[in-house]
C-alpha cells in the first residue's frame, strides 16, 4: 500500500478511512461532507477494493483525499488496511453512501475528548431508511443486546493498537465484536456525546443481513472479553429477562 503524507507535515489529529468499492454514484456526498468540516487537522483516506466504475477518478478529483486500491477481503479487511497506514491520534470510519450530519461534527467531537479523558467517543446515527434516530448511552449490557452505529464512533487509534482491528470472521458484525472486546473491559473508557453525527444509510449489508457467524458466537464472545464486574452485571440482566424482570 502506498499512501502521501499529511499535507501539513504533521501528524493529524483524526484519520478519516472510507471502504469503497464501485460506489462513484455516492461518494462525492460522503467526501464533501468531510471537506466541508470546519474542523480541519484531518487525513482521509479512501480504501477501495479494485472498483471499475469510475470510482478512483471521482476520488482523485480531491486533492485532501487519499487514494488506496488494491484486493481486499471485504469491508473490515478495507478497515483494518486503513488503521495499519492511519496517522491519526482518532480514527473514524464513513460509509461509502453516508454523510455527516453537519459542517460542525469535528469541532464538537474534539471540544468534547478534549474536556474527557476516552478511548471512544459515541454519539447518535440519523438512519435514512424510515427516518428515525439510533443512539442514545450504551454500558457494557446494552452493547450486548445492539450496537452502536459505527459510523457515530470515534475511537483512538491506541485502542486497536492495544485491543487488535476487526475481526474478518464476522463479515456484517465485526465492529459489534470488536465493542464487545471494549466495552468489556474496565480499562477503556467511553463516552457519549448527546448529538447526531451522521446521516446513515441503513440499505446496506448491516441493515439487510444478519451475520451469523456473529449470532452464533456472541454469548460466547461475552464470556470471553468481559471482566469479572461486567460479566456479572450481563448474567444478571439475562436473569431477570428470563423470569420477566426489568
Amino acid at each position: 500500500m502506498q499512501r502521501q503524507d499529511h499535507p501539513s507535515g504533521h501528524s493529524p489529529f483524526i484519520s478519516v478511512i472510507t471502504p469503497t468499492l464501485n460506489v462513484s454514484a455516492t461518494i462525492r456526498h460522503s467526501i464533501e461532507s468531510v471537506l466541508s468540516q470546519t474542523f480541519t487537522d484531518f487525513e482521509y483516506l479512501v480504501m477501495d477494493g479494485g472498483s471499475e466504475d469510475g470510482t478512483e477518478q471521482t476520488v482523485k478529483a480531491y486533492d485532501k483525499v487519499t487514494w488506496v486500491s488494491e484486493p481486499d477481503r471485504g469491508i473490515y479487511d478495507a478497515m483494518n488496511k486503513g488503521i495499519a497506514i492511519a496517522k491519526g491520534t482518532w480514527v473514524y470510519f464513513l460509509g461509502a453512501d453516508d454523510r455527516l450530519y453537519d459542517d460542525e461534527v469535528f469541532s464538537d467531537v474534539f471540544k468534547y475528548a478534549g474536556e474527557n479523558n476516552t478511548d471512544i467517543i459515541y454519539g447518535d446515527a440519523h438512519f435514512l431508511v424510515k427516518d428515525f434516530i439510533h443512539g442514545g448511552a450504551y454500558d457494557p449490557v446494552r452493547i450486548t443486546q445492539s450496537n452502536i452505529c459505527h459510523q457515530a464512533m470515534f475511537v483512538k487509534r491506541s485502542l486497536f493498537e492495544r485491543l487488535g482491528n476487526f475481526d474478518l470472521k464476522y463479515p456484517i458484525n465485526a465492529d459489534w465484536e470488536f465493542n464487545l472486546r471494549a466495552f468489556g473491559r474496565n480499562d477503556v473508557h467511553t463516552a457519549y456525546l448527546p448529538r447526531t453525527i451522521v446521516h446513515y444509510n441503513n440499505r446496506g449489508e448491516s441493515g439487510t443481513h444478519l451475520d451469523q457467524a456473529f449470532l452464533a458466537d456472541r454469548r460466547n464472545l461475552i464470556m470471553k472479553h468481559y471482566s469479572l464486574s461486567r460479566l456479572t452485571a450481563y448474567l444478571r440482566f439475562i436473569a431477570k429477562q428470563r423470569i420477566g424482570i426489568g
